[in-house]
C-alpha cells in the first residue's frame, strides 16, 4: 500500500538534507561568542547515545525515541547544574505570576459577562417575539372556549326548562314553602317589569315599568286633576281667629316646655 507521503515525494522532487559542515561552521561560532564555554551560560548538552530508528515512519517509534532522548538530555544537565551549585527545582513556596496581567484578564472577564448578557438579552426578546405572535392566536381561542362554555350552560338551563317545567314549578314552590334556598327570602314579584302577583307587564325602560319594578308606595307630589280641584284638606279658619296661631305661644292644653340647658343647671344647684 503506497503511504500519503510517498506520494508526495512523487509528485515532486525530494532531496534529503545534511549539511554537516555548515552546522559544524555554526556551532563554532556559538562556540566563539562565549569563550568560557561555561554550561551555566550556554546549557548545551549532547546525548551520548544517537537515535536510532528501524522504521523511521513510524510515528509513535519517532516520538518516543525523541521522548528518551530529552529525557537523558535533563538528567545530564540536572547533573551539571548540581556540580556547579546552580538551583534548578522550584521551592515549595514558589508562587509563579500569570502569563497574563489583572488587568488583561480583567478585560477578559468583562468581555465574557457581556457575552453572557447579550445572549440573555437576545433569549428574552425571542421569547417577547414569540409571545406577541402568538397572544392574538391564544386570546382568540380562550374567547371561543368561553362562548362555548356559555352556549352549553345556556342550553341546558332551557332544555331543563323545556323538559319538565312541572317539576321545575313544584321544586320552586316546595324550596319557598320550607324557606326558600339557604334561607333566604323568596321573591315575590314577577320580574324586573312587571308588578307583584303576576300583574300588568310593561316595555322594558319604560316610566310605567320602572315604578312598577322598584313598587312606588309614597305619595304623589305630583299635580293632576283631581288634586288640583281637591279642597278637602284646606281649614279656611284656621288663622283667621286673632291671637291664635301666632310663633312662639304656648297652645292650650300642652305640655309644660322644657326649660333651656343654663335653667337646668341652675335648678341643680340649688
Amino acid at each position: 500500500m503506497v503511504s500519503i507521503e510517498d506520494e508526495v515525494r512523487a509528485q515532486r522532487p525530494y532531496k534529503e538534507v545534511n549539511n554537516t559542515a555548515a552546522l559544524t561552521q555554526r556551532l563554532d561560532e556559538m562556540l566563539a561568542d562565549n569563550p568560557s564555554n561555561e554550561f551555566r551560560d550556554t546549557l548545551c548538552i549532547v546525548t551520548t547515545e544517537p537515535i536510532q530508528l528501524d522504521d523511521m515512519d513510524d510515528d509513535l517509534k519517532r516520538e518516543l525515541a525523541f521522548y528518551t532522548n530529552a529525557m537523558q538530555a535533563v538528567q545530564a544537565a540536572q547533573a551539571k547544574l548540581d556540580e556547579l551549585g546552580v538551583p534548578h527545582q522550584r521551592p515549595d513556596d514558589y508562587f509563579a505570576e500569570m502569563v497574563k496581567t489583572d488587568a488583561h484578564m480583567a478585560r477578559v472577564k468583562t468581555k465574557l459577562i457581556k457575552q453572557q448578557t447579550d445572549a440573555k438579552e437576545a433569549e428574552e426578546r425571542r421569547k417577547a417575539r414569540d409571545n406577541k405572535k402568538f397572544g392574538k392566536q391564544f386570546q382568540a381561542a380562550k374567547a371561543v372556549e368561553r362562548a362555548q362554555k356559555r352556549k352549553a350552560s345556556t342550553d341546558a338551563a332551557k332544555g331543563l326548562r323545556k323538559g319538565r317545567p312541572d317539576a321545575v314549578s313544584a321544586e320552586l314552590e316546595s324550596a319557598a314553602g320550607s324557606g326558600g334556598f339557604g334561607g333566604k327570602r323568596r321573591r315575590t314579584d314577577t320580574g324586573g317589569n312587571g308588578d307583584a302577583g303576576g300583574g300588568k307587564r310593561f316595555a322594558p325602560g319604560s316610566r310605567d315599568a320602572k315604578e312598577a319594578r322598584w313598587k312606588r308606595t309614597h305619595k304623589d307630589k305630583r299635580n293632576s286633576k283631581e288634586s288640583a280641584t281637591d279642597g278637602s284638606g284646606f281649614n279656611s279658619g284656621k288663622w283667621s281667629a286673632p291671637g291664635k296661631g301666632k310663633v312662639g305661644a304656648a297652645k292650650k292644653g300642652s305640655a309644660k316646655q322644657r326649660p333651656g340647658k343654663a335653667r337646668r343647671q341652675q335648678a341643680r344647684r340649688k
